[in-house]
C-alpha cells in the first residue's frame, strides 16, 4: 500500500509546497510587523545604566549600591 492510495503525483507536491511557503511569507510578515511597531519603551540601556552594570559585574559595587543608583538614573 502506498501513501494516499497511489496518488503520487506533482499536485501533491505542489500543494505540500504551497503550504510551506505561505507558511514561511505569514512568518515573515508578523516578525516585520513586530520590528516596525515595537514597543520604543525598551530602548537599550543608557550609557550610564550600562557603566553601573559594569561596576556591578566588576565588583566595584554591591547590589544595594547599583540598585539605589540604578533608581536615581530611571527618575
Amino acid at each position: 500500500m502506498s501513501w494516499a492510495d497511489g496518488v503520487h503525483g506533482a499536485g501533491t507536491w505542489m500543494a505540500i509546497c504551497g503550504i510551506v511557503v505561505g507558511v514561511a511569507l505569514l512568518v515573515c510578515t508578523v516578525m516585520l510587523i513586530q520590528m516596525t511597531y515595537r514597543d520604543r519603551s525598551q530602548e537599550p540601556f543608557s550609557e550610564a545604566e550600562r557603566e553601573l552594570r559594569l561596576r556591578l559585574a566588576r565588583g566595584q559595587i554591591d547590589l544595594d549600591e547599583f540598585l539605589k543608583e540604578q533608581s536615581a538614573l530611571r527618575r
